[in-house]
């Protein structure tokens, strides 16, 4: 766990990059690739001494591993690993995975393989999601947090920091800062990526918001992996009108470029609308992200919530189907080895069910209350009332109110 005090964090905090900027190689390694196979062999390899160790024998280990890999390949729809993206000599297969080679990522690939072994066991977290801050400058058209937006704030770094504790031990392997508007609160977010170990990665989700070069540089220095930027068009004057806020198109680009230059791993998140989505846009899209070198794009679908509730967002089966399809495609079809990794996660919640609520993934929102992910606004309990694993038990009992399994 981590024992620093507020004082001690806040003393250690890197204010100034001056001194302590550094030059960060990044590689996008596509598909087929010599380096890409080598790489993905030693990712193998690691996870077969992972598997050794949990068996009686070699050929246990090598059935534990494959049995990894279907279970990937069934709930991704991915083939192996055929593209990555290197940064600070950590390997990234995911943007949702920590980086490889890491004590998170051992630790949370050994839990994997527990559930291969024990079917029905839930132990770690792949992500825990914490909403650090109600305030924002965006009106966005599909904000979750849209009631509680621009209120007054309730958590503070006492609190914050005992969560991510908590979610440490109890083996996130990744924490994801979001809000709001995450950098509006920079001290505090500083202040939380010092406090923290490195038991777990450090992203945050955000519009980009007055991320300078300088900021980017701070928050790289201070202990953070990436950064998961939100622009919903390639078309600046509709990404603006959907986000609410002039500007924010010009911001998003600036800080990825700004993210990039520091050395922080990028992606993009785009909530993928009925009048967005078809093959040209979705081509448009992945061709402005590659023009920012970005290695990841998220692709959400829209929910019922926040200010979208009770409004007729849900796609159409046809719009689903194409979504699912340019997933399939971009991830493993050759002709797309160059572009960005692609994440869907309605695909393993069409396949597997949600893994929110605890089971792979869990949201604390701006008021500190568990919810089973950032769409499900449904308040379990206070973060800091009941232990993880009581948490995760509650959790347990709710219900996925967006997705059913697809009959295939």
């Amino acid at each position: 766990m981590a024992v620093n005090t507020y004082v001690h964090d806040q003393a250690n905090v890197k204010t100034s990059t001056l001194a302590s900027q550094k030059t960060v190689s990044q590689e996008f390694v596509s598909a087929g690739t010599w380096k890409a196979r080598k790489l993905s062999i030693q990712k193998k390899w690691a996870l077969l001494n992972l598997a050794r160790s949990k068996t009686q024998n070699i050929f246990e280990a090598f059935t534990l591993a494959r049995g990894l890999k279907a279970f990937r390949k069934k709930a991704f729809g991915i083939e192996g690993y055929r593209k990555m993206f290197v940064s600070d000599d950590k390997i990234y297969f995911d943007m949702t995975l920590a980086g490889f080679p890491s004590a998170a990522w051992d630790n949370y690939m050994s839990k994997e393989l527990d559930r291969i072994q024990h079917p029905g066991i839930l132990n770690g977290l792949r992500v825990a999601f914490m909403a650090i801050t109600k305030k924002c400058a965006y009106k966005c058209e599909h904000c979750f947090e849209w009631d509680q937006l621009n209120k007054k704030d309730v958590l503070d770094f006492d609190k914050l920091s005992k969560m991510v504790d908590r979610y440490m031990d109890f083996g996130a392997a990744q924490i994801v800062f979001s809000g709001g508007e995450p950098l509006i609160k920079f001290d505090l977010l500083n202040q939380l990526l010092v406090h923290a170990s490195d038991a777990s990665d450090l992203w945050i989700v955000s519009s980009g918001f007055q991320l300078s070069k300088e900021k980017a540089h701070i928050l790289k220095s201070n202990g953070l992996t990436g950064v998961i930027i939100s622009l919903d068009h390639f078309d600046k004057e509709k990404n603006d009108a959907f986000r609410g806020y002039q500007g924010a198109y010009d911001w998003a680009l600036k800080a990825l470029r700004n993210a990039k230059e520091a050395g922080l791993v990028t992606a993009l998140s785009l909530c993928a609308t009925e009048t967005f989505i078809s093959e040209e846009n979705l081509e448009a899209y992945f061709q402005l992200a590659m023009s920012l070198e970005v290695p990841f794009v998220q692709l959400l679908e829209p929910k019922e919530v926040g200010h979208y509730k009770d409004k007729p967002v849900k796609l159409s089966q046809e719009k689903q189907a194409l979504l699912r399809a340019w997933h399939l495609k971009v991830n493993n079809d050759s002709a797309y080895n160059h572009y960005p990794l692609t994440q869907y996660h309605e695909y393993h919640q069409q396949e597997m069910g949600c893994f929110g609520a605890g089971n792979r993934y869990l949201y604390i929102d701006t008021d500190g209350d568990v919810n089973p992910c950032p769409f499900c606004a449904d308040k379990t309990c206070d973060a800091l009332a009941f232990s993880v694993e009581d948490t995760v038990a509650l959790l347990r009992e709710k219900e996925c109110g967006f997705h059913e399994l697809t009959e295939r």
